[in-house]
């Protein structure tokens, strides 16, 4: 076996946006914790569209770690992307954190990923 250094790297990417994805969107949970008036139908749509994206990148990247990658190499690949993103998530701005504006910003990157997953 070989150690194949693009898919792995491509695999920890999409573990870092995933777990960035996800910390995004646990900051507008629960729903109740907001003003009814500030759920409007754009952001329930924007919050469901990203919470769709986070899971489907989360079912490529699984199924491209068990067809290209070894078991160990995934696990270590994604303990480490894993580790990196909440830190990382904080040095953002605090615009681009738990707002709206993240949740734009996330959409694309995270559908950028998952098609350059399925593309691979």
């Amino acid at each position: 076996m070989t150690f194949e250094f693009l898919p792995t790297i491509l695999f920890a990417a999409s573990v870092f946006l995933a777990v960035l994805g996800i910390i995004l969107l646990s900051g507008f949970l629960p729903m109740s914790a907001m003003p009814a008036q500030w759920w409007t139908a754009f952001r329930k749509m924007l919050l469901g569209l990203d919470a769709l994206l986070v899971a489907l990148l989360v079912a490529v990247m699984i199924r491209f770690a068990a067809q290209e990658l070894h078991w160990a190499v995934a696990v270590i690949a994604a303990g480490l992307a894993g580790i990196a993103a909440p830190p990382i998530f904080q040095i953002f701005p605090a615009a681009m954190r738990n707002t709206v504006a993240g949740l734009v910003v996330i959409a694309p990157v995270l559908a950028g990923q998952v098609a350059v997953m399925m593309l691979v």
